[in-house]
């Protein structure tokens, strides 16, 4: 250490300085007082060095050191544009994060190239970009929340772990672009078009969408929650496991895609196409479907679950092994449509067109289908329990092989109709008529037959006990081998070549038997009787009237006196087990000394009636609530 001069003290004093103060004292006093007297210059001297070393550094860095969250200033965007510029002019590379660095916030640029430009972790939050050229473009971890990128152009973009919160992408273009884990929520996505992109793991909430175009894009596990997606495009796309509940997508079109295990819960398809389209293993419970077209498409192993189907039209359809119960469709057009080993239980088809459809192996249990035309229509192999058809036109109706129990076929026009080998026990038909029509091998166990007309029809082959035929009119009709036991037929033609046993041909002698168990008494007027020990038990008195009467000490368990009129009648001492008084109005009446074990009184109308020293708490809750 001969000679403190010069610049080999400089180093000393940065080096004596970071490694400790008080070392640097020490050093310092061991020193005589010529060479104490270089130290203030010298650090006078290192104070210069180190600000032009800092004036440099932010020089290299271009923009500076800038607060994390403060905006470019317009002289910073102006020295970025000019430098992109230049680069383009020489075709040389972009590099915007090794010259001015990552935060790029506020930055403002319009109608530049910025193809194969990195974008990588950086901050372009709140810029606005303009018909800018973004392709080749790596934006992994970038972000661009509050950002307006409008008919910018993003082709082959890497965009992974990019977040544009709030952002704008309007009219812009993403083409082969790979877009991961990103999150575009509440930004505004009108007009952009996805063309052959893959998508994943990329959230869309609440996103403003209208126009939105998917061409040839693969989406997966994706969120679109409340997504506004007005007039979008789905065109070839593949969309799997994504969530769409609550979204916006009327006006859209979805034509030659797949659309598999998505939820569409609560999502709005009014006045959209649906077209050679897959819907697999997806949820659309809750949706709505209003004035839109579903042509040559397929919904599988899907959820259609309380979705209101109205004014649409639906052609070349399948639907399998789906779940439409409580579905409404309302003034909808079916065409060549096939439902088969769906779930349509209490379905509704009102005021709708049927034409050309198969139901095959379906569940369809309290179905209704009324006002409504059906047409060269196929139903087999279903269940169709507890389903009514009603004031409707049926023209080539083919049903067969299936089960109606418990139904109601009211007010129908049947012409050239089928109904072949079902179980019609306790079915009800009222007001029907039937042209050129056909009913072969049918069990009409305790069926109803109540203002029918038959022209040029056949009931034959057929079964029906204790049932009943009130006001059958027909013509030029063949009943060859209809069997009739234990029937009761009233204010009808008579029916030729039927086999009959039993049969009562009025009241007066269906009451002269004891034993009248499972008979059919729906919609009779029964007054002024006095009966004692009958037999009635599993019968029914649907709407029937029974006024003035005494059936004493007699058995009515299990029966069904749905919507039943009783006035001024005397059940004592009668066993009313399991029995069901639905919508029944009972007045002036005595049930003393009644077994109401299990009886059901709830929803009936009870005045003015005795239920004295009957042995059921249960039925006396009943009582009490019909009363």
């Amino acid at each position: 250490m001969s000679s403190l001069t010069g610049n080999n003290i400089i180093p000393l004093i940065i080096y004596i300085l970071m490694i400790d103060r008080q070392l640097f004292f020490r050093y310092f006093k061991t020193l005589n007082s010529k060479k104490r007297k270089y130290i203030p210059r010298m650090i006078l001297k290192l104070s210069n060095i180190m600000m032009v070393l800092l004036l440099l550094t932010a020089h290299r860095a271009g923009v500076g050191i800038m607060p994390k969250n403060k905006l470019l200033t317009p002289k910073q965007n102006e020295e970025i544009r000019k430098y992109i510029d230049t680069q383009n002019a020489k075709k040389a590379p972009i590099e915007l994060k090794k010259k001015f660095g990552t935060n790029l916030r506020g930055l403002r640029l319009i109608s530049l190239d910025l193809s194969h430009t990195d974008f990588s972790n950086v901050d372009i939050s709140n810029a606005q970009f303009i018909r800018v050229n973004l392709s080749y473009c790596d934006l992994t971890n970038a972000t661009a929340n509050g950002s307006v990128i409008q008919e910018c152009k993003l082709e082959q973009s890497m965009m992974s772990q990019f977040q544009a919160i709030n952002a704008d992408f309007g009219a812009s273009k993403f083409i082969k672009s790979e877009i991961h884990n990103s999150d575009f929520s509440e930004s505004n996505l009108e007009d952009s078009r996805f063309d052959a992109c893959n998508i994943q793991n990329t959230k869309f909430v609440n996103v403003i969408a209208k126009s939105i175009h998917f061409l040839n894009s693969t989406i997966v596990n994706s969120n679109f929650q409340s997504a506004s997606i007005s007039l979008g495009k789905f065109h070839r796309s593949k969309l799997i496991n994504n969530n769409f509940l609550g979204a916006d997508l009327t006006h859209s079109h979805f034509s030659f895609s797949k659309v598999i295990a998505n939820y569409l819960e609560s999502s709005d398809f009014n006045y959209s196409t649906i077209d050679n389209s897959t819907f697999f293993s997806s949820i659309l419970s809750h949706a709505v479907i209003d004035n839109t077209k579903i042509n040559n498409s397929r919904f599988s192993q899907s959820s259609l679950t309380n979705v209101p189907i109205l004014l649409s039209v639906i052609t070349n359809t399948t639907f399998d092994h789906s779940d439409l119960q409580q579905a409404y469709f309302s003034t909808t057009t079916l065409d060549k449509v096939v439902f088969i080993k769906n779930q349509l239980n209490k379905v509704t088809f009102s005021k709708s067109n049927i034409n050309n459809t198969v139901i095959h192996e379906c569940q369809a249990n309290y179905a209704i289908i009324t006002q409504g035309a059906i047409s060269n229509t196929t139903i087999n192999q279903s269940q169709l329990n507890n389903i009514a058809i009603k004031h409707s036109e049926s023209s080539k109706l083919v049903i067969k092989d299936s089960y109606m129990d418990d139904s109601e076929l009211i007010n129908v026009t049947f012409k050239e109709s089928n109904f072949n080998n079902i179980v019609l026990i306790r079915t009800r038909f009222r007001d029907n008529k039937f042209y050129h029509s056909y009913l072969n091998l049918l069990n009409l166990q305790q069926a109803a037959f109540i203002n029918n007309f038959f022209d040029s029809s056949s009931l034959k082959n057929s079964v029906m006990i204790g049932g009943i035929m009130n006001n059958v009119t027909h013509k030029n009709c063949d009943f060859n081998k209809l069997q009739l036991t234990n029937c009761i037929i009233l204010n009808s033609d008579k029916i030729e070549n039927a086999i009959t046993a039993n049969i009562a041909y009025s009241l007066n002698q269906a009451f002269s038997y004891q034993d009248l168990s499972s008979m059919n008494f729906s919609e009779l007027k029964i007054s002024g009787y006095n009966l004692s020990n009958i037999n009635l038990q599993n019968s029914i008195f649907r709407r029937t009237s029974i006024s003035n009467t005494s059936i004493t000490d007699s058995d009515f368990s299990n029966c069904n006196f749905h919507e039943a009129k009783i006035n001024q009648s005397d059940f004592k001492n009668s066993n009313f087990t399991n029995t069901k008084f639905t919508l029944a109005k009972i007045s002036n009446s005595n049930f003393d000394n009644a077994n109401l074990n299990n009886t059901d009184l709830n929803l009936s109308n009870i005045k003015d009636s005795t239920f004295n020293n009957t042995n059921s708490a249960y039925s006396t809750n009943s009582i009490a609530k019909a009363l």
